[in-house]
């Protein structure tokens, strides 16, 4: 047996004979100076106990083979500070929390990336965690995302992280990735508009995350309760107990949609499904028809999908729901010509099941076809991505996709070489998905084998739109969903065509909406909260075809 000690430059070897120690000189900076190993790594020592009032400054020191060394603060308790040189500086106070985790990045010129990250106990706090969290006073208007410059095609082309990913959810209409660090204890909230990680929020291992257009939520079954952050400045908003009891297996939230979140819980030998309001974080009450409520044996691996704007629900090995004003409708079921817990589009209006694809209705849509069997759809508009195995050599695999759209027989592109991401075919349905096509982002996030990093691959779909040959036409703006009492509802209608020239038709909405020329719906909202509408407009193109916006307006305090 032998240890190497650092400092001393010495490596320390048990003699044959037991009998003693035997020291060699061992200069471990020396030989990392002459080699060609491209290092980069951290070989401080981190502080481990500090208690309330007293000081933490620590020293980070990093080596590299390349130099140029940067050291950045990703996730770190309140007041902490990380100097350009590297130098943290904490003064804990009695709510400060404890554990206090720090996750720090340190990268160098040649474009290398490792976190240093550790736990502070801090002795003398109030170990109550729902005390940890600063509400701000409540407000009634919603969370606004902030604009930011998109990163283009030379942006960063993967995510690293401090841990392995776990769970993976969308939120923010497309633009965030919500990846679950089990064993660090976070999320990191990837902004795939800037390909970066811009925030952490804890979550313990056993947590589970949904994400909606301006919100998401923690639910911490350690402590019993759920949390909700806002989108634009990821600040807990709103703390509630957990509003069900037994454990909670699954959830899903619309990631364009301000809920409501479908939950499936068990208890003992048996399960159920809930609705729980964001607004609130309690259960919805009567949402479901005689019937219809989905509960049972505790037996079937019910992953639950929603469509991004909220209003479908999809339970594998289940049944595919409708939200139609606040009750939810059966629309499928195992046991009948339709099998649910299919894959679905962004709006809704269509479900992919095995090779067949269906509408809104449940009614089958053409021939069935290979191209939907490995299908993966897009965060937002009517995309999927639809893989198929190419044979590169012998014994070895590749995969290619076709960029599709719902309903259309020809691709809009083709993408080569997948290589690495085989096991798509296998996790469609289950919850570490592997991929998410963002439109709006240009970007295709692809889970890594290395299970620490998310690869981004750069798509532009307007590009591949207009340089195809398919006669698209859709409308592929996301719909506004809530609207605020006692102000104007605003929503611009947003169409694409291959052929010009269009006209919009209010075919169903609430009292005293309208439409322009130009696709705007606006309306003047009443004061009543809580209210449902079902919006229905038809655009017309000038060959007669039609394309249908169908959505649901939820009233808001």
């Amino acid at each position: 047996m032998s240890r190497v000690n650092r400092y001393a430059k010495i490596i320390l070897q048990l003699s044959s004979d037991g009998g003693g120690m035997i020291a060699h000189r061992f200069d471990i900076d020396a030989e990392l100076r002459r080699s060609d190993v491209n290092y980069l790594l951290v070989d401080s020592r981190p502080p481990d106990f500090v208690r309330v009032g007293e000081a933490v400054d620590y020293q980070i020191t990093a080596k590299s083979k390349s130099g140029g060394i940067d050291f950045s603060l990703e996730d770190a308790p309140d007041g902490m500070e990380l100097s350009e040189q590297g130098r943290l500086t904490w003064t804990p106070g009695v709510d400060s929390p404890s554990p206090a985790t720090v996750i720090t990045s340190v990268s160098d010129g040649s474009g290398q990336q490792v976190f240093h990250m550790f736990e502070i106990a801090v002795a003398g706090v109030n170990n109550d965690r729902a005390k940890h969290l600063k509400l701000p006073k409540p407000s009634n208007a919603l969370p606004v995302l902030p604009s930011v410059r998109m990163a283009d095609g030379r942006g960063a082309d993967h995510v690293a992280f401090p841990g392995p990913i776990g769970r993976i959810v969308a939120g923010g209409s497309g633009r965030f990735l919500f990846c679950h660090l089990e064993s660090v204890g976070r999320v990191a909230v990837v902004d795939l508009f800037q390909r970066k990680i811009v925030h952490y929020l804890p979550a313990p291992g056993n947590a589970r995350v949904v994400a909606g257009a301006t919100r998401a939520l923690v639910f911490d079954s350690a402590v019993g309760v759920v949390m909700r952050y806002r989108l634009d400045t990821f600040e807990c908003d709103a703390v509630g107990e957990l509003p069900y009891e037994g454990n909670l297996d699954y959830a899903a939230m619309g990631a364009g949609s301000e809920g409501p979140v479908m939950l499936r819980t068990s208890k003992e030998s048996s399960f159920s499904f809930h609705l729980m309001d964001i607004d609130s974080l309690k259960l919805i009450s009567n949402v479901w028809p005689s019937l219809s409520h989905p509960r049972g044996i505790l037996s079937a691996k019910h992953v639950i999908r929603a469509s991004t704007v909220g209003n479908v629900f999809s339970i594998n090995e289940g049944a595919t729901f409708v939200l139609r004003g606040s009750m939810m409708n059966k629309l499928g079921g195992i046991h009948g010509s339709y099998v649910g817990g299919g894959l679905l589009s962004s709006d809704g209006s269509y479900s992919v099941v095995g090779d067949k694809l269906y509408d809104a209705r449940l009614s089958l849509v053409g021939e069935p076809s290979k191209y939907y069997i490995n299908a993966v759809p897009s965060i937002t508009g009517p995309y999927f991505l639809a893989f198929m195995p190419e044979q590169k050599e012998a014994g070895s695999e590749k995969l290619s996709a076709t960029v599709r759209l719902f309903g259309e027989e020809k691709p809009v592109a083709k993408i080569a070489d997948f290589a690495e991401q085989s096991n798509v075919f296998y996790k469609r349905f289950e919850e570490r998905m592997p991929m998410f096509f963002a439109p709006e982002a240009n970007v295709i996030a692809i889970r890594s084998s290395k299970e620490d990093r998310i690869d981004l691959r750069s798509f532009d779909v307007e590009n591949a739109l207009a340089s195809s040959d398919v006669d698209y036409f859709f409308v592929d703006s996301l719909a506004v969903t809530v609207a605020q009492c006692g102000e104007q509802y605003r929503y611009q209608l947003s169409v694409k065509s291959r052929q010009k020239g269009f006209r919009f038709r209010l075919e169903r909405g609430p009292r005293g909406m309208q439409i322009t020329e130009d696709g705007t719906l606006t309306w003047n909202v009443p004061g009543i909260p809580g209210e449902h509408h079902l919006v229905v407009v038809a655009v017309v193109r000038g060959d007669s075809r039609e394309a249908h916006h169908t959505f649901r307006i939820t009233t808001h305090r």
